[in-house]
């Protein structure tokens, strides 16, 4: 949830952010866990290296050297799945649904639709994990030319589901007109036949229009 005031890139003026999520952290142990295998592998290789070899040995510094490189590369798969999991976001804002999708490092998508293009919002929670930890997809249907937006693994998706129909509801009953009442109609009358009047027509006639002549009698005499 958004807890304090967010800005992002191509906000717009008056725009602001109403919910702010992301994939519930439990889904990172997978791969913080291969992780963190990753990263243990080259320690146990230097313990070995300085109880079985000679350190300034040739074979000890290959091992070394191969020790080094894991060590490198399980610190970059964890920092790459981190910037993943954490650029990828979800948006709610007063005028629209924002999803952001981060492909790689140098790759990223930006799906959108207005608050008004939703049609229908629905979740799911499958598995036991999400079942426990109350996590799961929300589907949201639109009709504009971006399709379905889906926010993937995110907490409590019932609450979203919720947020997302009092959020399109309200940006609806704002920029929807109010039928206009009798007094208005009554007042637009009024101005009507003012103008009128001020251009020499008489009440009821249009301006410019001439009155219809009216008809007269006429008599033979025998």
């Amino acid at each position: 949830m958004a807890e304090k005031k967010y800005t992002f890139k191509g906000q717009k003026p008056g725009e602001e952010v109403v919910l702010l999520l992301r994939r519930h952290w439990i889904t990172q142990i997978k791969p913080l866990g291969f992780s963190l295998v990753v990263f243990l592998v080259p320690i146990v290789m230097w313990l070995w290296v300085s109880l079985q070899l000679d350190f300034l040995s040739i074979p000890g510094q290959y091992v070394w050297g191969a020790a080094l490189v894991w060590a490198a590369f399980g610190i970059f798969f964890v920092v790459y799945n981190y910037l993943d999991w954490y650029l990828d976001i979800y948006l709610v804002t007063n005028l629209r649904i924002v999803d952001v999708t981060q492909d790689g490092l140098f790759h990223r998508t930006v799906g959108e639709s207005p608050l008004d293009h939703v049609q229908d919002v629905i979740y799911e929670i499958k598995g036991i994990m999400p079942t426990m930890f109350n996590y799961g997809n929300v589907i949201i249907h639109t009709s504009g030319p971006s399709g379905d937006i889906v926010f993937e693994e995110v907490y409590k998706p019932q609450e979203v589901q919720r947020l997302l129909f009092d959020q399109a509801d309200h940006y609806k009953d704002i920029n929807t007109e109010a039928p206009a009442t009798a007094e208005d109609l009554l007042q637009l009358m009024l101005d009507h036949e003012r103008q009128n009047l001020a251009s020499g027509a008489k009440p009821g006639e249009k301006p410019g229009e001439l009155p219809l002549p009216i008809p007269q009698k006429t008599t033979t005499s025998v």
